[in-house]
């Protein structure tokens, strides 16, 4: 206290110190902005800002970020559904309109630094420019399919590229094209192309005069019959929504051939049946399965990453565009131009539902929105957040000019220009203002990155901590210069630090430990913020102690020397400057009519509003206590879509039409070549694709391993029509030869969609009752032309005509044991550095590669680095589905991790042969959208009790400390002092715990799910609770009085209008909130400060003092404490002298206690 006086009168006395001082804090404070502004960056990665960084997932995705080749495919979902919100999408029109709209999507181009690109150049696809892109789609189940993916001149390409011969089935095309004999093969429409210059490569562009359309069409037909992938056209035996004399189908007819088996262009044979469950949301079916009803429809375009772009255009031909050499950050962009590009064109043309006088030639039957994921380059997600993280700066503007406004207001005097200290106001909230972004820089200098929390709360929250201290200091002196008579300004200013200077460093430092103890959170969002706070609390602390005293200084001394406010440099006639204080100020105002005139009556003398104030505080707490173990969890992604937007279109209609989303299933560092990790790997996935929550294809080869060993094996992928597309292992390497190894864990055989054979029903093995291993046991030492053509059959090179073949085809089964199994599945068993070989030549001929996308990093192009380390399964067909709530994705966690992340070994389905072993555990988990947002939700509810349990033990602590030696400095006696603040510190507690239930509750009352952002708010309870209770219970302590209303008087005497300033400058930032349409500030924003700000100033102000007069008996009086102090502070002189007894910078009523209000 004594240094603190020194240290005003200091100011006080000495130009050069203040003039230092005044200066320092702003200089310091610019040059911080204008180094740290140029180094800004925001936050825009979901990921980094909700994944809990200690968790195990996180140290999974840095295991895939350091060991994968990166995220290889990204989606664009564009949503389709009824304008009206009701009507069924299976209808002719409906789905003719999603056709327009598809077509659209597909015409888009962008163009990136001079160069034209189109969705051909980026999409997912086996063969570019050959193959469509691909694309599932409600459409296929239709003959208008074919116009959205053009599979006609892109088969026919392929066709023309191999065949000098092609032969068109009788029937399949009528009538049969001129000059051409059914059933036989023929050259002449080949040649006749030739001849026209319709080579293999320009032929998707061709328009040859010499060739019908009906020619075309046949020859399409007999491709892709001889091709061996479909038995018939995709497309022309589908029904047609609208026939050639523009009638449409009817509805029945729709609905059924929705519900009847859907294929893409390749009638199934890679893709697999169209997934229902991705494109018809909402869908209604009878018992049959028959579709009666769908709410909306979907498409889903899979995009490639930047180096495969890069790759392709490279090899483009001359019909697409030509080649075109870019680097891989020009990929990226093109990449992420045209997702955008292509979002754009799925609005297009249509009126929004919010529109309200839209022009009618733009109300379609339906609306369309589309989303991409953020994955590979920057998606919705993350043009959301950047937007609405830079749309806080123009609120947070006019917060700073109202907080201002409000500060000029209460400091105004309309009747003397020398009292009144507008400027002096306006410069305090600069500080402020100055230090809160001086805050920013420097955390922009530490590569820190501002992110949505961040630029939407601490703005509104920090620069009132500094306001606040600048009211209550402002406000002491002005009650201290009334009081003083006239006082030099080197006095009244030290009698000020004396009085303010602990309390202001003691709230600033409950503030820094309530943000440290925030930050131990492991989302990134909540702790990076928590740094800037932290950062923020110590320069606002520095800027009030230093700079705003040494501008109190200058104004002490222009108002001593009689001089305006308006125009220092001149002074006042004298009737102008009086000394008493009157009606000329809010200040003065709020303290006549609200403090003497309503809530001093309340507080001590109306025993009606005291019973009512603990009725009510009762109430409260009980009514949102029973609210705080059913608090909802969960952050909806709705909430980040600002109103009237596509983007909140599409989120709403998601969750509503479509709730799932994306996943994959990843391998760690496994020993890939060993046959049972192979199989490990397919059981882990086959039972996470069975769960209920999770949609897969029915296809066990969405497991690369098992892709690559059915490509390797002589018997699957080296015969029609696998090897129609690609060039099979073998006939690449004979080392890269795959085998068949008995099904030990009960994997899925062929018939059910598995890459598995059963045998038990094979001719050939029946002798042996199916089990393959037994036969070649058999063959081993038994060895004929017979059982030469069998085991030809399945896989081991042998020719019954060739002794040595034979032979080597005996030793080669040598080992060989009965299995007990009549299952088994294809193996690619072969040593360490074969397996990489093999593998990095599956990548370079089967396409299959590219609709996987196992993330396999590669050395270079075409090359997997050896060993592999990490890779994916799952491909772009695997989603969450059935998402409609936060226990749902916690349920989806759950499941699936038990499956994949903690299965432990997997055991065989029998223990009894010599091949029945179990393997692992692998190092397998999951990924995805689900995943990424909601992982923190598992554990944010024992961070949230943790969070505030230390928060609350350390304000506790530090208020208590703080009570004992204030207390001792004011002279009392060793053990009245530890009782004072043994029982202030209870009440403190109780007042604290009070607040936090009741924001908690509140908040579950009012709709905010208990997210990291609402934790963060209830954990602003626990501080702004401490600051009220330590204030008003030190200053009913220190009052000097001794009866119960006495104290209380006395205390909220000097601490009412300061916190009523600081709670209607904080009202006005948080209500300034309300001029957003982004839902996240409304909802997890808006709602928890204001519940934070309302329940701990009621707590705080009303609820505290009233519980301070009814446990008076248990406070130790104060040293010196009589009747007529008791008197003296129930007389309600406001602006007494200070007593004569009284030590310098020791006021005697209630005066050692200056708060901060709530922020």
């Amino acid at each position: 206290m004594v240094l603190a006086s020194s240290y005003g009168q200091a100011l006080g006395s000495n130009l050069q110190l203040r003039s230092a001082l005044a200066l320092l804090a702003p200089i310091t404070f610019t040059i911080l902005i204008g180094a740290g502004f140029p180094q800004f960056e925001i936050q825009d990665s979901v990921a980094e800002l909700w994944i809990p960084d200690r968790s195990s997932y996180a140290a999974d995705r840095e295991y895939r970020i350091e060991n994968g080749a990166g995220e290889v495919t990204t989606n664009l979902l564009v949503l389709a559904r009824a304008r009206d919100g009701h009507s069924t999408m299976l209808d002719a029109r409906s789905l003719l309109e999603h056709d327009d709209a598809m077509t659209r999507i597909y015409a888009t181009t962008v163009n990136v630094r001079g160069n034209a690109y189109d969705l051909s150049d980026v999409c997912l696809t086996a063969r570019p420019y050959l193959l469509p892109c691909v694309v599932p789609t409600v459409l296929d189940c239709f003959y208008e399919g074919s116009s959205v993916v053009e599979w006609q001149p892109l088969v026919l390409g392929l066709a023309m590229g191999a065949p000098d011969a092609i032969t068109i089935p009788c029937g399949l095309v009528s009538p049969t094209p001129p000059n051409i004999t059914c059933g036989e093969p023929s050259t002449a429409l080949y040649e006749t192309l030739l001849h026209q210059g319709c080579t293999a490569a320009a032929l998707p562009s061709c328009n040859s005069t010499a060739m019908e359309q009906s020619a075309k069409d046949a020859i399409v037909s007999a491709a892709i019959l001889q091709s061996g992938l479909i038995p018939a056209s995709p497309y022309d035996s589908k029904p047609k929504l609208r026939d050639g004399d523009g009638a449409l189908l009817p509805d029945a007819e729709v609905r059924a051939a929705v519900s009847g088996e859907c294929f893409a262009w390749d009638g199934g044979s890679i893709y697999g049946e169209v997934n229902k469950e991705l494109v018809v949301g909402s869908a209604k079916a009878n018992a049959s399965g028959f579709y009666e009803y769908a709410g909306a429809i979907q498409a889903v375009f899979v995009l490639t990453n930047g180096a495969a772009v890069q790759q392709r255009l490279r090899a483009r031909p001359e019909t697409a565009g030509g080649a075109r050499d870019i680097s891989l950050e020009e990929a990226m962009e093109v990449l992420e131009a045209m997702k955008a590009a292509l979002e754009e064109s799925a609005v297009a043309e249509q009126a929004g539902p919010w529109e309200s006088d839209p022009d009618p030639a733009r109300v379609t039957r339906t609306l369309h929105s589309a989303f991409s994921d953020d994955a590979v380059v920057p998606g919705t997600f993350t043009q959301t957040l950047r937007d609405e993280t830079y749309s806080s700066i123009n609120i947070m503007i006019v917060n700073f000019l109202l907080v201002g406004a409000l500060a000029a207001l209460f400091f105004v005097d309309c009747a003397s220009a020398v009292r009144s200290r507008v400027l002096l106001a306006l410069s305090g909230v600069a500080l402020a203002v100055l230090a809160f972004l001086a805050s920013l820089g420097l955390v922009a200098l530490a590569s820190i990155k501002l992110n949505i929390i961040t630029m939407w709360v601490l703005p509104f929250l920090l620069v009132g901590i500094g306001v606040d201290d600048m009211f209550i200091i402002t406000y002491a002196v002005e009650r201290r210069r009334g009081a003083s008579g006239g006082a030099a300004p080197a006095l009244v200013l030290g009698e000020v630090m004396a009085e303010v200077l602990a309390p202001v460093s003691l709230t600033s430092l409950i503030n820094l430990i309530m943000f440290a103890v925030m930050a131990r959170s492991d989302l990134s969002g909540v702790y990076e913020t928590a740094y800037v706070a932290m950062v923020a609390v110590t320069m606002l602390w520095a800027a009030m102690v230093t700079a705003l005293p040494a501008l109190i200084a200058f104004d002490l001394h222009r108002q001593a020397s009689r001089r305006s406010e308006l125009c220092p440099c001149s002074a006042v006639a004298p009737a102008d400057a009086g000394a008493d204080l009157s009606e000329r100020s809010a200040s003065v105002l709020a303290d006549k009519y609200c403090f003497r005139g309503a809530y001093l009556r309340a507080l001590s003398k109306w025993r009606a509003s005291q019973l009512l104030v603990g009725v009510l505080s009762a109430a409260l707490l009980a009514t949102c206590a029973v609210k705080v173990n059913d608090l909802p969890l969960g952050l909806e992604l709705n909430d980040f879509a600002r109103s009237d937007t596509w983007v909140e279109v599409y989120f709403v209609d998601r969750s509503e039409h479509f709730p799932l989303w994306p996943i994959s299933m990843n391998f760690g560092a496994l020993e890939y070549e060993n046959p049972l990790s192979q199989l490990g790997m397919l059981r882990t996935w086959e039972n996470v694709a069975a769960l209920p929550e999770v949609s897969a294809s029915p296809r066990s080869g969405l497991v690369w391993t098992a892709s690559m060993a059915a490509w390797a094996h002589p018997a699957i992928g080296c015969v029609p029509p696998a090897n129609a597309l690609y060039t099979c292992g073998p006939e690449v390497d004979p080392n890269c030869t795959a085998t068949f190894y008995p099904n030990v864990y009960g994997l899925k055989t062929r018939a059910d969609g598995g890459v598995c054979a059963d045998f038990a029903r094979e001719p050939a093995l029946a002798e042996w009752d199916g089990d393959l291993y037994a036969m070649f046991a058999f063959a081993h030492t038994n060895m004929s032309p017979v059982l030469c053509a069998i085991v030809d059959g399945f896989g081991v090179s042998c020719s019954p005509s060739n002794p040595a073949s034979m032979s080597d085809a005996a030793a080669s089964l040598a080992g060989y044991k009965p299995s007990g199994h009549t299952a088994f599945c294809p193996v690619l068993d072969v040593a360490p550095a074969t397996f990489d070989t093999c593998a990095s030549l599956w990548l370079q001929h089967d396409p299959n590669y590219a609709l996987l996308g196992p993330e396999i990093k590669q050395a270079s192009p075409g090359a997997f680095e050896a060993p592999v380390l990490f890779s994916q399964v799952g491909g772009s067909q695997t989603n969450a589905v059935h998402l409609y709530t936060t226990e749902d994705y916690l349920t989806l966690i759950r499941n699936t991790r038990g499956l994949c992340d903690d299965s432990g070994a997997i055991q065989p389905v029998r223990a009894a042969g010599v091949y029945d072993v179990s393997v692992g555990p692998l190092h397998c988990f999951m990924s995805g959208v689900p995943y990424d947002y909601w992982e923190q939700y598992l554990t944010i509810e024992t961070f949230l009790l943790t969070t505030i349990l230390y928060a609350s033990l350390a304000a506790v602590a530090v208020a208590c400390a703080f009570l004992a030696c204030e207390l001792l400095s004011l002279g009392w006696a060793a053990t009245d002092a530890l009782q004072g603040a043994v029982v202030g510190a209870i009440l403190i507690a109780a007042a604290i715990a009070a607040s936090v239930v009741s924001v908690v509750g509140l908040l579950g009352w009012v709709g905010v799910p208990l997210s990291g952002i609402s934790a963060m708010s209830s954990l602003c309870a626990v501080g702004f609770a401490t600051e009220f209770a330590v204030h008003i219970t030190h200053a009913f302590l220190a009052s000097g009085a001794s009866a119960a209303a006495a104290r209380a008087e006395a205390a909220m005497r000097s601490l009412f209008v300061p916190m009523l300033l600081a709670f209607l400058s904080s009202l006005l930032g948080i209500l300034l909130l309300l001029a957003t349409t982004f839902g996240f500030v409304l909802n997890y924003v808006f709602k928890p400060m204001i519940c934070c700000l309302a329940l701990t100033y009621f707590y705080g102000c009303v609820t505290l003092p009233l519980l301070l007069q009814a446990l008076n008996c248990l406070m130790p009086k104060p040293p010196g404490a009589s009747a007529a102090d008791a008197s003296k502070a129930a007389s309600g002189a406001t602006f007494a002298a200070p007593d004569a007894s009284v030590k310098a910078g020791q006021m005697p009523v209630g005066e050692g206690g200056a708060a901060r209000s709530v922020v």
